[in-house]
């Protein structure tokens, strides 16, 4: 059964961000869909991916370079952030 999944407010900014990026380039469907396939995935097996910290776990994309990175919440997943692999990395942490 897949679990719930919740984006902190930082986490939608991310996704909102990125997408306007993507959108100059005409790609902000292929960004929108990885993203969708993303939280499938995750609500489907969330330990499926490698631990990244301590508490948080990062599915990454197949075809961008971005990653979203996420706690397991018992029942819930909680989205922590929606990164660009390359830029300013660990800019999540403390979220």
């Amino acid at each position: 059964m897949a679990r719930r999944v919740e984006f902190l407010e930082e986490a939608r900014q991310d996704v909102l961000e990125a997408r306007a990026w993507f959108e100059t380039r005409g790609v902000a469907a292929t960004f929108t869909a990885e993203l969708e396939r993303a939280i499938d995935q995750i609500a489907q097996l969330p330990e499926a991916w490698p631990l990244y910290s301590a508490r948080e776990r990062r599915y990454l994309f197949r075809r961008l370079h971005y990653s979203v990175i996420y706690r397991v919440q018992g029942e819930i997943i909680v989205v922590v952030a929606v990164a660009h692999e390359r830029r300013r990395p660990g800019f999540w942490r403390g979220r």
